[in-house]
């Protein structure tokens, strides 16, 4: 991770919406509308974590959801969001870099070995977070953007890692 926020391109240029959540994610979190809602909650939509049916499934919409840190309550990007609480979401252009949670980090000499280039698609578990060792291009949602041969903290699978979105 590269900083203390979860979006790091200064502008940024994707666009900004917020809406309900629904579970307790953290920030960095792929999330997706929850399908078939009924009436919104606010005037908002709800959304959830993505949760493909298998490791590197094809992505269910076009372009990438990420939950950003709620900055009006004071929260860091450590904070889970409390669900049926207002989030704020990024849906970043192509190039932009974003922190996001990538879980069993790398495939190198040690968990959290990640270099930059290596593709990351949709992990099934945990939801929402990205996952090293796609083989499909069409499945790639992110690259890693940055070097780190650091393990994260035992007993986590987990990191944060800043990565160029390809959507």
């Amino acid at each position: 991770m590269i900083g203390v926020k979860i979006l790091k391109q200064s502008p940024p240029c994707g666009v900004r919406v917020s809406g309900i959540i629904i579970g307790t994610p953290l920030p960095g979190t792929l999330v997706t509308p929850v399908p078939g809602q009924g009436p919104t909650v606010s005037g908002r939509m709800q959304w959830q974590p993505l949760t493909p049916s298998a490791d590197f499934s094809p992505f269910p919409q076009p372009g990438a959801f990420v939950l950003l840190e709620d900055e009006l309550q004071g929260k860091t990007y450590k904070d889970p969001y409390v669900s049926g609480t207002r989030c704020f979401i990024y849906a970043p252009l192509t190039g932009e870099e974003l922190n996001m949670l990538v879980t069993q980090p790398g495939t190198g000499t040690a968990p959290g070995f990640v270099k930059p280039g290596m593709p990351l698609g949709a992990a099934a578990s945990p939801a929402g977070y990205l996952k090293a060792g796609v083989t499909s291009t069409g499945t790639v949602l992110f690259y890693t953007s940055e070097y780190t041969s650091e393990a994260p903290p035992v007993g986590t699978t987990s990191e944060w890692v800043l990565c160029m979105s390809v959507w």
